[in-house]
């Protein structure tokens, strides 16, 4: 009777579970189609808007005060599409993960006059990731990409991303000019913090591997899920 009482409370709680489970899809798909419906066809319309009353200006001024509209409004329409992608449960999976940072890093760099590599896993798309830990990875590659642009006057950029079981690494390295990290006034502080911080919310890690005329190399790795 013990037995048999404990396993129909193991059942009633994994029923439970499974219920919460579900409602959370079913909220994050809302809350991803919501943004996209509403938020981002009204950033639309911003942005179509302000070109269209620039075009009819003769104001240099009010002109260059509306491009600036138009670009905030583009910046803030990437970010939205970032948080929909990152938000909806359809996208909690490596291929998805690996398409989107393909997509990104293309993005950032094809007009650059940096060569970049890139070598990404053909196999187990299907895999599993952590919402969180899905955004974390992303955002690490896109933040050191943004600083190879910006600072490291790189003339090669490498961006390797693999799986083994559970397990993740991403390795981006370039061969710029380097930092010492050892010194306070190098100007990838900040962006270098909030990479370990990501990394460290779930355990993961992040390493950075760099000397003055030597590159940089950024090390993230840990587990798909928590």
């Amino acid at each position: 009777m013990e037995s048999a009482n404990a396993a129909l409370k193991l059942t009633q709680h994994e029923l439970v579970e499974t219920e919460k489970q579900r409602e959370a899809h079913q909220v994050r798909v809302r809350i991803a189609r919501d943004i996209h419906d509403d938020i981002g066809s009204g950033l639309t319309k911003i942005t179509l808007l302000s070109d269209i009353t620039r075009k009819k200006q003769t104001d240099s001024s009010v002109s260059d005060a509306l491009g600036k509209v138009m670009e905030y409004s583009k910046g803030v329409s990437t970010s939205l599409s970032e948080i929909v992608w990152a938000i909806h449960p359809g996208n909690d999976n490596v291929g998805s993960l690996v398409n989107y940072m393909k997509s990104t890093a293309n993005q950032l760099l094809e007009n650059s006059d940096i060569k970049y590599v890139f070598d990404f896993p053909s196999a187990g798309a299907n895999v599993e990731v952590h919402p969180e830990i899905k955004r974390n990875i992303y955002l690490v590659m896109k933040e050191a990409l943004h600083n190879i642009l910006k600072y490291s006057e790189a003339k090669n950029v490498f961006i390797k991303f693999f799986i083994d079981n559970n397990h993740f690494n991403l390795e981006i390295s370039d061969d710029g000019k380097g930092f010492e990290m050892n010194t306070e006034d190098h100007r990838f502080g900040n962006g270098l913090l909030n990479m370990q911080q990501r990394m460290s919310q779930h355990g993961n890690i992040c390493e950075i591997q760099t000397s003055s005329g030597n590159g940089c190399r950024i090390i993230a790795h840990g587990n798909l899920t928590i």
